[in-house]
């Protein structure tokens, strides 16, 4: 066992004091907890989406009032849907009387109703690509990362400006009219000056994501609706979604109809995805990205976690900020709240050795705060938080915390009639940890034994080479 002062370097930077007044620790960029699971059951986070439900109802009998500002819900259609990586969550929809007393497409939205998108399929550009780069050559791969470091939007235009002679006008693709053939856009944007040379900041273009579609289908020598249908809609069931304007528009939220709705235009190459519904069919894995304000596909990866909002009608833009950050403001809080419940019925209790050393350790959470808190830890009869508080800290007291590193270890081989949950499983936790003279690497590391019913039977603090079992 190595020497109390040397346990101490190890695990200190992991450390935070705590003065007489506050304790505010630092958490660490990610998890703090493990990502709570079995949602549709959890009493907090189902009270939020109460919460939820009773705010976006009060907004669509106020005349649009929520607490970011007013959405114009006598005009505005809206959909709201949260998922995680097993199921819907939460969804919500809204039909203005404009949408009801309409001529085309539904009167009720419905959580297969179709709606147009257009930046927010970039994203689906971008996943397509990202299907295709680990077998494109080096070449084809930084192409790629470029393209996709373009942002997309539209100049703005303003008045008083000298008019454009009818040479400076674009022959194609016009005000949502006259789609552009491949030939005539890309003679178009040869003809354009650069705005910056490659690789020196961000610029807005939606022509970067069509160069990126042609990249795609000159590499692998399919075209783009196919790679599309086949790759992403046909697999993930979404059997209402198009690269283009559907046949059948009956399932449409068009308020303002089908022209003024943009629903029917055609931008070719820059032509907007038509998506089925706002509940994203989660199988993928959830990652981090960014997004562009007003079509928001919102993926929180610490909580598996999703939700999107898609919106037809006048002021989709702020519609769609105002209705996301009340989303957030209601999902974001209670995940955490969940996580930490979850984790404190799991981890909560005190550890201790069979072997008859008098050594122990106590976890616990706090409410509001990160990680586990490691609240006693007695290592051969010796007080480690006292030593180490002293030792490094010279305060009274000090916490250590725990975070998840989604590091999992399945022990054993499952079979017909086990399932891979219901395995034995090794799940690490970790402090953080400066290297400090001499120490090793795993000295932050705590090893979890969990049965096959989930339950925590054990910890190995890696450190002092010793399993605790946890008592009760």
């Amino acid at each position: 066992m190595l020497p109390i002062g040397e346990l101490a370097l190890l695990l200190a930077t992991s450390s935070i004091a705590v003065s007489a007044s506050t304790f505010k620790p630092c958490p660490v960029l990610g998890l703090v907890f493990a990502a709570p699971t079995s949602l549709c059951e959890a009493d907090t986070f189902q009270a939020a989406l109460k919460n939820l439900t009773a705010t976006l109802g009060y907004a669509s009998r106020s005349g649009g009032l929520t607490p970011y500002g007013i959405i114009p819900t006598d005009a505005t259609s809206f959909s709201i849907g949260v998922f995680d990586t097993a199921s819907t969550l939460f969804s919500y929809q809204y039909s203005s009387p404009v949408l009801q007393n309409g001529t085309a497409g539904v009167k009720n939205v419905k959580e297969d109703s179709i709606y147009r998108i257009g930046s927010g399929s970039k994203l689906i550009t971008l996943a397509e690509a990202a299907r295709k780069l680990p077998r494109c050559s080096a070449s084809d791969a930084a192409l790629f990362d470029l393209l996709a470091t373009l942002p997309a939007g539209s100049p703005l235009s303003a008045y008083g400006l000298p008019q454009l002679p009818a040479s400076d006008y674009p022959i194609c693709g016009y005000h949502l009219t006259s789609a552009c053939s491949e030939d005539a856009y890309l003679a178009g944007y040869a003809s354009e000056h650069p705005l910056y040379a490659p690789y020196t900041t961000p610029v807005y273009s939606n022509g970067a994501f069509a160069l990126l579609s042609l990249a795609l289908e000159n590499i692998t020598g399919r075209s783009f609706p196919e790679m599309l249908q086949t790759d992403l809609f046909d697999k993930l069931g979404m059997t209402h979604s198009s690269y283009s304007t559907p046949n059948d528009t009956s399932d449409a939220v068009m308020p303002l109809g089908p022209i003024d709705s943009g629903f029917v235009a055609d931008l070719g190459l820059e032509n907007p995805y038509v998506l089925s519904h706002p509940n994203p069919h989660p199988r993928l894995p959830l990652s981090d990205h960014y997004q562009k304000p007003a079509t928001p596909t919102v993926l929180i990866p610490d909580f598996n976690v999703g939700f999107a909002v898609l919106a037809a009608g006048n002021q989709t833009t702020s519609t769609v900020e105002q209705l996301s950050d009340m989303v957030v403001a209601a999902v974001v809080p209670a995940l955490e709240n969940t996580a930490r419940e979850q984790s404190q019925q799991a981890f909560r209790g005190t550890y201790k050795a069979s072997d008859g050393l008098a050594s122990n350790i106590t976890l616990t959470t706090r409410p509001g705060e990160p990680g586990l808190i490691i609240s006693s830890w007695n290592s051969s009869s010796t007080d480690f938080l006292a030593v180490t508080a002293a030792g490094i800290y010279q305060t009274a007291a000090v916490d250590l915390l725990l975070y998840p590193t989604q590091l999992v270890q399945r022990v054993g081989s499952s079979n017909s009639s086990t399932s891979v949950q219901q395995q034995e499983q090794r799940v690490q936790y970790r402090t953080l940890v400066q290297q400090l003279g001499d120490t090793r690497p795993d000295g932050g590391d705590f090893l979890f034994e969990v049965d096959g019913a989930g339950k925590v039977i054990s910890v190995s603090p890696r450190v002092v080479r010793t399993t605790l079992e946890k008592m009760g």
